[in-house]
């Protein structure tokens, strides 16, 4: 994700889709590249996460960090 971040200029849409699960881990990765994101001036936003990956990013109260969208469509509309 850093690499991804270098070449977006710090701004990057994340969909997450097909991820199942997620543990502390993949949390830790997310929550280090918001950082590198946020150093940028930049942002990173998730879409599609399924409900066990929401409840676990709800319950560690990253929602309120994190810019969280249902669908690419809806990510792409706040930009305007």
């Amino acid at each position: 994700m850093r690499d991804l971040l270098e070449e977006a200029n710090g701004k990057l849409i994340v969909d997450l889709e097909q991820v199942p699960f997620i543990d502390s881990s993949g949390l830790g990765i997310f929550v280090v590249a918001f950082k590198i994101a946020a150093a940028k001036n930049g942002w990173i936003k998730f879409v599609g996460a399924r409900p066990e990956v929401m409840k676990v990013i709800k319950l560690t109260g990253l929602d309120r960090h994190f810019q969280l969208f249902d669908s690419l469509k809806e990510a792409e509309k706040s930009f305007s």
